[in-house]
């Protein structure tokens, strides 16, 4: 299973997943770490029983004196992180989504410094200085913010206090002792003033001033220095601090701390405090857990090695303090309506509605200290932070920006996160922005764009946009509904092709157009060859420009270019193959239409017509002579080629030839 943990170090704060709900029991420890745990933290027999000891007890959390400083509180955090992933996993992380939060004083003595863990989410953490009475730095006070479930939150505060006692002469651990509770009283009480959730004070404060303990314990005098009207530093810190006394036993009654081998002149005394500001909290039960007391009733005992009688001794010489506080179940005391807000358009904007408001509504019995907060550029809140009355409410206006502008087509999402600064509770409000397809950008290309009836034109959609239907009309009362038509204009004219391209979006928002001209193809042959119709008279249908004898029209129907002298139909030679049949060689026209536009297929056909009685031309009386070509290829300059006519040798006196075009 993976353990999650968040660190909070000089201000800043790493906070991985999510706390599992849990009751509202909360247990907080003070507990001395001599050193054992921190920068220097390894599989020490002093570590392994701290585990134990905690894993024991259960906290929810341990608040830290005397952590081994390092070299930086960065160094010391990644040693506590270490120590509780390795050591405490019954603790903090035998559960799936089980989370731990570590605070780590950004000050220290270069020697000891504060911290905490916590198995609720540490929200905020900062430090104060112990600069005061002329004294410099020392520690400092910590102070952390706990974020419990629902809406309930707790504020710790978490100093250690000079240690060892003496006069009250100028520098003595005494009056440094007073300098620091003053100072950290007077944080308390500042902090107090303008928050109003409740506060937890913890202290190795290495001076007791418990009236059970006045006089000689255990052969040590009490306190470690004389109170008076000027040293009284519990005192100072529960009048000015504002936080009540509190002295937890252990099983056999002992309030005090003290376990292990005392040194000269340290009495057994109460050192370690968990304090809770007065009208705000109460606890509900504490103790002072001592390994060794506990094992004699029963309930510590060394029936397996995750339980020692020793560990007290191990640890520290300290036993550690344990207080249970009980915070009231309660639901989020605000809300904002509506929940979800929605906008559509389309890529460039405009965006409907362009600004919607929810309502922020505290429902508390105190004011509402809140802030909304958003992560896209194309969303923007009227108001990021502010305050409400109890009971009181208003409208938070989230507006689409110009940044929507450049979105793409799609479905966008953001969230509004409206949060209690005072609990860290949020309640999001989901936003979604739909960009809708555009309709298409009409485009398509025409091929060809002029040619004689009937004109075949292929129709091809360059449309931007992905349309998916398509409107074509094409000017002659066609029309097609296909991607990439083809179409048929039959009859000579000038012709409007149009595009209608449609998809998800939209008809297209303009209409593409072309022009197709489809000529008569006798018109269409004269403007390939004279780039004109009938600008002259030998480019006319009767003309001859080539001076062939072939009008311009049998030139047409035959498939010949009118601009080649060579390119007529006519006979070029005749001669006998035999006794009995002639050859007969011409220029023949083109079978195919490739050089007469509409026109399918050319035969060539040969003629004849027998000569006078004294073998002289007489025109009329042709005759088939039955022989017939339908030649392919040529130039438009038509195709040399033979005929046989059989049995032409034996006309008696002659016989005269002609080749014509038969033309469908």
């Amino acid at each position: 299973m993976k353990r999650k943990f968040a660190f909070l170090i000089v201000g800043a704060s790493f906070l991985l997943g999510a706390q599992a709900a849990r009751a509202q029991q909360i247990k907080v420890m003070e507990y001395d770490a001599s050193q054992d745990i921190g920068a220097n933290t390894n599989p020490s027999p002093q570590s392994a029983a701290y585990a134990r000891v905690i894993a024991y007890q259960q906290p929810d959390i341990v608040c830290f004196s005397e952590l081994n400083d390092g070299s930086s509180a960065a160094a010391v955090g990644a040693g506590v992180i270490s120590w509780v992933t390795n050591n405490l996993a019954s603790v903090f992380g035998t559960k799936t989504g089980v989370t731990f939060w570590v605070y780590i004083a950004n000050v220290g003595d270069g020697y000891n410094r504060n911290g905490e863990i916590s198995r609720y989410p540490i929200v905020s953490g900062t430090t104060y200085s112990d600069a005061g009475g002329g004294f410099a730095n020392l520690r400092g006070m910590d102070s952390i913010q706990i974020q419990l479930s629902g809406t309930n939150t707790l504020q710790i505060f978490h100093a250690q206090l000079k240690a060892d006692g003496g006069t009250l002469d100028t520098n003595s651990n005494c009056e440094r002792k007073q300098a620091e509770a003053a100072t950290d009283a007077t944080n308390m009480m500042y902090w107090a003033s303008t928050n109003q959730y409740p506060y937890i004070w913890t202290c190795d404060c290495n001076e007791d001033q418990d009236p059970r303990d006045v006089g000689t314990v255990d052969g040590y005098t009490t306190p470690e220095c004389p109170i008076s009207s000027t040293y009284h530093p519990i005192t100072t810190l529960e009048q000015v601090g504002g936080v009540v006394n509190y002295s937890p036993t252990t099983l056999d009654g002992v309030w005090r701390t003290w376990s292990t081998t005392q040194e000269a002149g340290q009495p057994s005394v109460i050192f370690d405090y968990v304090l809770a500001a007065t009208n705000r909290l109460a606890p509900v039960s504490g103790l002072v857990f001592s390994t060794f007391d506990w094992a004699a009733h029963g309930l510590y005992t060394n029936a397996s090695p995750q339980n020692l009688v020793t560990d007290s001794y191990t640890a520290d010489d300290h036993f550690d303090v344990l207080v249970t506080y009980s915070f009231p179940t309660s639901g989020t005391n605000f809300g904002v309506n509506p929940t979800s807000l929605t906008a559509t358009g389309t890529p460039g904007g405009p965006f409907t509605p362009s600004s919607q408001a929810c309502v922020l509504t505290n429902f508390d019995t105190i004011p509402l200290f809140w802030t909304v907060t958003n992560q896209t550029s194309w969303l923007k809140v009227s108001s990021p932070v502010g305050n409400l009355g109890a009971g009181w409410g208003t409208n938070i206006t989230a507006s689409i920006t110009a940044a929507a502008n450049s979105l793409t087509a799609g479905t966008y999402t953001d969230t509004i996160t409206f949060s209690n600064t005072a609990t860290g509770v949020s309640l999001p409000v989901g936003v979604t922005l739909t960009v809708g397809t555009p309709p298409p950008l009409a485009s398509f290309t025409a091929n060809p764009t002029n040619g004689a009836a009937p004109l075949t034109v292929s129709f091809a959609d360059q449309s931007g946009g992905s349309p998916t239907s398509w409107s074509w009309t094409f000017g002659d009362g066609g029309t097609s509904t296909v991607d990439g038509p083809t179409y048929v204009y039959a009859s000579p004219g000038t012709y409007t092709a149009t595009l209608v391209a449609s998809n998800a979006g939209g008809a297209s928002t303009n209409t593409a157009t072309a022009t197709i001209s489809v000529y008569d193809p006798f018109a269409w042959w004269q403007l390939q060859y004279f780039g004109s119709t009938n600008i002259s008279a030998s480019t006319a249908p009767g003309g001859d420009s080539t001076g062939t004898g072939m009008s311009n029209t049998n030139k047409f129907l035959a498939g010949f270019n009118p601009t080649n002298v060579a390119a007529y139909l006519h006979v070029i030679a005749i001669a006998a193959t035999n006794t009995t049949d002639i050859n007969v060689t011409y220029l023949g026209a083109n079978g195919d239409s490739t050089w007469s536009p509409g026109i399918a297929s050319r035969t060539n056909v040969l003629d004849y017509v027998p000569g006078d009685a004294s073998g002289n031309y007489t025109n009329g009386g042709w005759q088939d002579t039955g022989q017939t070509n339908l030649l392919k290829g040529g130039t438009g300059t038509g195709v040399v080629t033979n005929m046989i006519d059989p049995g032409g040798a034996t006309n008696v006196p002659s016989r005269y030839y002609r080749v014509r075009v038969l033309v469908p």
